[in-house]
């Protein structure tokens, strides 16, 4: 099976494999992802989203938004040498996989091709792709209680129905993105 016909469950496979034998760097962990990488990588960093301590947030957000922006322009990803040398944390990319592997094969059984008006017209991929990056600068940049788990959550869900042509996936992660807002503004509002 070529890397392009992997589906998310086998790349995560390929990962944990990976990390099990040594430090990987920034450079592998993306080669293994490129079978899907943009949506992969959402997947994986919204999955680190869940799993990190606040603060680091910041980080993950910044590379949601920026695979974002690479996404809705049609980019491949770029990153400079430095960084792709750069070792990845093994233990907690460990920790990720393992939990995200768990977790997509739990969720998997309900995913399947539906609603395709939320995916296949251009004013909606556009859409997504633009909420993808407001979201990741809201995970960034907005250091309310759970915002960032919330959005994550968000991500992950439409980064999800994205991979598997799933809308129904989109639809719930279009309904967390409403929580978010929601939160944040009774939040400012108290404020």
């Amino acid at each position: 099976m070529s890397k392009k016909e992997q589906t998310l469950e086998e790349i995560l496979e390929h990962l944990w494999e990976a990390l099990k034998e040594k430090d990987l760097t920034v450079k592998e962990v993306l080669t293994i992802l490129s079978g899907k990488l943009k949506l992969a990588l959402l997947i994986l960093l919204s999955l680190c989203t869940l799993i990190s301590l606040p603060g680091i947030t910041v980080i993950f957000g910044s590379l949601i938004s920026y695979v974002g922006i690479r996404m809705l322009f049609h980019k491949s990803i770029w990153l400079p040498k430095k960084i792709l040398k750069l070792k990845t944390p093994n233990a907690f990319l460990k920790k990720v996989a393992r939990k995200g592997l768990w977790f997509i094969k739990k969720i998997k059984v309900f995913t399947h091709p539906r609603f395709g008006f939320v995916l296949n017209n251009s004013f909606m991929k556009i859409f997504n792709r633009v909420l993808i990056v407001i979201i990741g600068l809201v995970i960034a940049f907005l250091p309310l209680p759970f915002t960032a788990f919330v959005a994550g959550a968000s991500v992950f869900l439409i980064s999800m129905g994205l991979l598997e042509k799933d809308g129904l996936f989109v639809i719930l992660g279009y309904l967390v993105c409403i929580l978010i807002g929601a939160v944040s503004f009774g939040e400012v509002k108290i404020i």
